[in-house]
């Protein structure tokens, strides 16, 4: 591993650790994580699973946690579809507790974010003629192998992505 890293940059990150071993601690890091942390990381692995899971079923990642103004989302995939490709943006919900119904976590708020992206995602050119769906993908961690529901087309576009177009505005 040293062989692939320069001099410097290995002795920099080798000096906290000898350091510390001199000191008596067996390791420079911190023994336990935040919730913040293990959340994060488990969020982070869903992801990853939820990904190979969708290619094993036929679709091609396009894009992940895609950013396009201040909307996100986890997961862009091509899908075949009887009409050609049809573009789904694909919500990750992760559980440690037995709880991977994807639909039930996905609040209001999150599905308007979506659909803004979605919305975002057509005014491009690239996009212009895409059919676009919103899929909802649970990762259940409580098991081993983790269990993955998926619900294409879990919800629509219908209402409005900007709290001023409900005023009428």
């Amino acid at each position: 591993m040293s062989d692939d890293l320069p001099r410097g940059l290995w002795t920099r990150l080798l000096r906290p650790v000898q350091a510390a071993l001199a000191r008596g601690r067996q390791d420079p890091r911190p023994t336990t994580s935040s919730p913040r942390e293990e959340a994060a990381r488990d969020a982070a692995l869903g992801e990853r699973l939820a990904a190979r899971w969708l290619r094993r079923h036929g679709h091609r990642i396009l894009a992940r946690n895609l950013r396009v103004g201040p909307d996100e989302a986890d997961l862009v995939v091509a899908v075949p579809d009887a009409e050609g490709m049809v573009l789904a943006i694909v919500e990750v919900k992760t559980s440690r507790t037995g709880d991977a119904r994807p639909l039930l976590r996905i609040d209001a708020g999150k599905q308007r974010r979506l659909v803004r992206l979605a919305r975002r995602l057509l005014a491009m050119e690239a996009f212009a003629d895409a059919l676009i769906r919103f899929d909802a993908l649970g990762v259940d961690l409580s098991v081993d192998p983790p269990r993955i529901e998926h619900q294409p087309a879990c919800f629509d576009a219908a209402w409005p992505t900007d709290r001023r177009d409900r005023r009428g505005r």
